[in-house]
């Protein structure tokens, strides 16, 4: 809420933040069209829609319908004619209407772009080709597109995959269900994490409302950082406790060493966190069990795998992961050129490499994702206001000639991270490009950065560079 304030204050409270962006001396003129959920233009940048409010798409013909996914913008295009850009929001799921029908568009200009996607591709989950999956009887369903009329009670249920959803998932349907069986590939580090502590609770309840947030956020925080850098320093030692935690969830004689021991050190993927610890208890009950092994093949009535053995099942889901695409999976275009986003460096982990007016706002893998969108809404809206003051109309990250040198933009060697190697942009080894995830460090370095730092500032008519 406080970077939503910041921002507001910055752009003069308007009520949408989509954009499009002048490249130092061009002009954009143009339009989008959508594809997923994000977009970007040509002659400048048209990228993703933040904010517009219901009235204005009402008052234009928009109207919400139950399970229709809200208008989003497609993609973005300009040229050299104008000063403005566009936006193109449709109608509908994008798909090209009901029926064949036309969809319905609506153009938005914008001057600069802040996309508040996140990195998930939201039209489409990872789910590997698994053999025989056209064989089973049953139903498979993917998280990502629940249905709401799915019956599982009494059924046999297998959910394939070991992170933060299938460990949600499972103990919510657990008491309904004959059985259900996470299927796992190989273990995943879990922590149970109380839903209610008592510093907490007596924070709340003797201090003011703001004291006590902050108080419980800085608190939060530090835990997290502290548990991360435990973790990353005592490699061996987090490893032997994390073991120990499950272990005391779990029954006695129960195969910790088998299932909740990944070969991979702590943090090099995400640890999965449990609320209220409700998968361990899921487990304890007899209602919920866990499988590590791999699939040979669907069936008719399950899973075969390969030690062997099997698992029936009434319906499989593939908790099986995400995809990771930059602004939405939308287009980013100079001038008809498309911009890879891969191809491109991460300017303090918010601006892109020579792409001008268009900021993203990606949060941290190892602490809340809020931390650094807070930080990122602050930066926007410094740099923001410097361009109002200035009377700048465009202003971009470059490297200067530089040759910068490759890092992740995610310090992680999860599947679904590698895999998006290309569709996001990459970090650095040197400043401002190096992307961290270390919230103490950029908390300080916010307070004190230069915001032109390898930075472009220019007019439509005379472009300025400043410590490029």
């Amino acid at each position: 809420i406080g970077a939503i304030k910041r921002w507001r204050a910055a752009t003069g409270g308007q009520g949408e933040v989509d954009v499009r962006c002048d490249r130092a001396r061009r002009h954009a003129d143009g339009r989008a069209a959508r594809d997923g959920a994000g977009t970007h233009g040509t002659g400048h940048v048209v990228v993703q829609l933040v904010e517009v409010p219901r009235d204005r798409l009402e008052a234009e013909g928009w109207h919400h319908r139950a399970h229709d996914a809200q208008p989003r913008v497609a993609s973005g295009q300009g040229g050299r004619g104008g000063v403005g850009g566009f936006l193109t929001l449709e109608d509908g799921d994008g798909c090209g209407g009901v029926g064949g029908e036309a969809v319905e568009t609506v153009e938005l200009t914008a001057g600069f772009v802040f996309s508040c996607t996140g990195y998930y591709r939201y039209d489409r989950g990872y789910v590997p080709d698994f053999e025989g999956m056209d064989d089973f009887a049953g139903q498979i369903v993917h998280p990502q597109f629940w249905p709401e009329d799915l019956d599982y009670q009494g059924k046999k249920v297998v959910v394939i995959g070991s992170g933060a959803t299938a460990v949600t998932l499972i103990p919510s349907m657990a008491p309904d269900v004959e059985q259900i069986t996470m299927l796992q590939r190989s273990p995943t580090y879990m922590v149970a994490m109380p839903w209610e502590d008592p510093m907490t609770t007596a924070a709340m309840r003797f201090l003011p409302d703001k004291p006590a947030h902050q108080l419980i956020r800085v608190r939060n925080a530090l835990i997290t950082y502290s548990m991360y850098m435990y973790c990353r320093r005592f490699p061996k030692l987090s490893r032997r406790t994390l073991r120990g935690m499950a272990k005391v969830q779990l029954p006695k004689g129960y195969p910790v060493d088998v299932h909740f021991k990944p070969k991979y050190e702590p943090w090099d993927q995400r640890l999965c966190m449990i609320p209220g610890g409700d998968f361990y208890t899921a487990v304890r009950s007899g209602k919920a069990d866990v499988v590590t092994d791999q699939i040979e093949t669907f069936d008719e009535n399950g899973i075969v795998l390969k030690s062997g053995n099997r698992l029936d099942a009434d319906i499989v889901v593939t908790a099986t992961g995400l995809e990771l695409v930059a602004m939405g999976g939308a287009t980013i275009s100079i001038d008809g050129a498309e911009q890879k986003p891969g191809d491109h460096h991460a300017y303090r982990g918010y601006m892109i490499e020579d792409v001008p007016n268009l900021a993203w706002a990606v949060g941290y893998t190892n602490a809340s994702w809020t931390l650094r969108i807070d930080l990122t809404a602050q930066a926007v809206a410094k740099l923001i206001e410097l361009m109002r003051e200035k009377g700048y109309t465009h202003a971009y990250p470059t490297a200067g000639g530089q040759i910068l040198e490759d890092a992740p933009l995610m310090e992680l060697d999860s599947g679904y991270v590698k895999r998006a190697e290309g569709n996001i942009p990459k970090g650095s080894t040197v400043q401002p490009w190096v992307v961290r995830h270390n919230l103490v460090l950029d908390a300080i370095d916010a307070r004190r950065y230069d915001v032109t730092e390898a930075m472009v500032f220019g007019t439509v008519d005379a472009p300025v560079q400043v410590n490029a």
